[in-house]
C-alpha cells in the first residue's frame, strides 16, 4: 500500500513539472534559431546551452541568462543542473520571486521535497501572486505525506484561478488521503472537466471510485485512463 501511494504521488509531480514550466526566453538573443519548448529536440536544447554560455562569456553574468539555461535543463529532465543554474539566477537578483517559483520546480522534479517547499515559501514571500507556488508547494507537501497542508495550498491556487487543472488534481490527491473520498470525486472531476484528455486524471479517479466501491465507474475510468495513455504516446 505504501508502495502504491508512493508511486501515485510521484507521478503526480512528475506531471505537474511538465504542466507548470516558466517559459524564460533569453530577451538578449536575436537569432535564427528557435526558443525551443519542453517537446524540442535534446540537440536543440544542447545548442541553445551553448549559444548562452557564450553569451554569458560576451556580457558577462545575467539572472536572465542563468534562469533560461535552467529551464533547458529542466527540458532536458537534468533537475540538478537546472537547479545550480536557478541559484545563480537567484545570487545575482534574489528579489524575483519568479526564480524561487522555478528553482522549487526544479527541486521537486529532484526529489528534494523540503527544499522545494522552503522556495516556494520564499517565492509567496517575495510577492508571487500565481498559483504555480500554491500547486507546487501541495505537490511537494503530498509527497512528504503532509496532507492537510497539501489541500490548503490547493485551495489557495484555486481560489487565484479556478481554471488551473493541477490544483483540482492536488486538491483531490489531498482530500483521498484525507478520508475525503467523495470530496475527492468531485475534485477529480472538476480537474477532468479542465483537461479531459489527461490520462493521469482518469487513473486517480477511478482510484476514488474503487474506495467508494463503485466497481462500474472505476472500471470505466482505468478504461479511459489506457486510452488516453495511447492517445499520448
Amino acid at each position: 500500500m505504501k508502495r502504491r501511494l508512493q508511486n501515485l504521488a510521484l507521478a503526480l509531480i512528475s506531471l505537474c513539472f511538465l504542466l507548470s514550466s516558466i517559459v524564460f526566453p533569453p530577451s538578449a538573443f536575436s537569432e535564427s534559431l528557435p526558443w525551443p519548448n519542453a517537446k524540442s529536440d535534446p540537440v536543440l536544447l544542447r545548442k541553445w546551452v551553448t549559444k548562452i554560455d557564450q553569451k554569458i562569456e560576451e556580457k558577462g553574468p545575467m539572472a536572465d541568462f542563468y534562469c533560461s539555461k535552467g529551464q533547458l535543463f529542466e527540458w532536458l529532465h537534468e533537475p540538478e543542473n537546472a537547479i545550480q543554474q536557478y541559484s545563480l539566477a537567484i545570487k545575482h537578483n534574489p528579489k524575483e520571486a519568479d526564480f524561487w517559483v522555478a528553482r522549487g520546480r526544479a527541486y521537486r522534479a529532484a526529489r528534494r521535497f523540503t527544499e522545494a517547499i522552503d522556495d516556494y515559501n520564499s517565492a509567496i514571500l517575495r510577492g508571487d501572486k500565481s498559483p504555480e507556488s500554491y500547486i507546487g508547494r501541495s505537490l511537494a507537501a503530498l509527497a512528504l505525506r503532509k496532507y492537510s497542508g497539501a489541500y490548503s495550498d490547493a485551495n489557495k491556487a484555486i481560489q487565484i484561478d479556478p481554471t488551473e487543472s493541477m490544483a483540482w488534481l492536488a486538491k483531490g490527491y489531498a482530500e483521498f488521503e484525507l478520508g475525503k473520498v467523495s470530496e475527492s470525486v468531485g475534485s477529480l472531476t472538476k480537474a477532468i472537466e479542465l483537461e479531459p484528455e489527461e490520462a493521469d486524471f482518469y487513473k486517480k479517479r477511478s482510484a476514488a471510485y474503487s474506495k467508494l466501491g463503485d466497481r462500474k465507474r472505476a472500471d470505466r475510468d482505468l478504461a479511459l485512463y489506457q486510452q488516453y495513455s495511447k492517445n499520448a504516446k
